[in-house]
């Protein structure tokens, strides 16, 4: 069976309002990208995936 790499796509934020104010964007995306994954993997599908800023 081929398998595809899953690619996550999120629009980039500066790193200040990261850092600074303490913007929440990053971690809510990785934890979305988790959660989608998590279920993908109980559905034994096990691609490769990554996530990427824009």
């Amino acid at each position: 069976m081929l398998q595809v790499v899953i690619f996550f796509s999120a629009h980039g934020v500066p790193l200040a309002y990261v850092e600074e104010a303490g913007d929440p964007y990053k971690a809510e995306m990785e934890e979305c990208v988790d959660l989608i994954i998590e279920e993908l993997e109980k559905r034994k599908i096990t691609n490769a995936y990554t996530l990427a800023y824009q």
